[in-house]
């Protein structure tokens, strides 16, 4: 017993044997594949300065996106790239089960950010997981467009 007549938390008073829950029992996560019978891959670069590119890709189904990547890179002719190939500085795409941002940095790759913005797990179906990757896609879009110095310049910082 605890103080006075109450018994310290998390002690079992009580005599009956009860058996743990059974947590190995797995639970059906759904799981998002992109259609694989578009209606047409659009894939263009946005080229905003010296060197610094975004690569558009859109996979579009009735009339919607269904998947896309949104990468930006700085190309070898970049004054801060000085390898032969792209460099990754950010990204959103939509594979691993979810929509999500990568932020890249130059020195030290095992800071680099990984953050979900939208889940596919408690989806119900493939047409709303559509639904939800088209009304991510503008703002994903938006804010690459607007905030891709803020990302170069972090990726600078490390």
């Amino acid at each position: 017993m605890g103080v006075g007549n109450v018994p310290f938390v998390g002690l079992n008073t009580n005599p009956k044997n009860r058996k743990l829950a059974d947590m190995s029992t797995r639970v059906d996560v759904f799981v998002y594949e992109p259609s694989s019978n578009p209606d047409y891959v659009n894939e263009y670069p946005v080229d905003f300065a010296d060197g610094t590119v975004l690569h558009v890709r859109e996979v579009v189904r009735h009339g919607m996106v269904v998947d896309f990547g949104l990468n930006l890179v700085l190309e070898p002719i970049h004054e801060l790239n000085f390898g032969a190939k792209d460099t990754d500085v950010a990204r959103y795409d939509c594979r691993h089960n979810s929509i999500h941002f990568h932020q890249f940095y130059r020195v030290d790759t095992d800071l680099s950010k990984f953050v979900v913005l939208q889940s596919f797990e408690s989806v119900q179906s493939h047409e709303a997981a559509e639904l939800l990757v088209n009304s991510w896609y503008d703002r994903c879009y938006d804010d690459m467009t607007d905030r891709w110095i803020i990302y170069v310049d972090r990726w600078k910082e490390n």
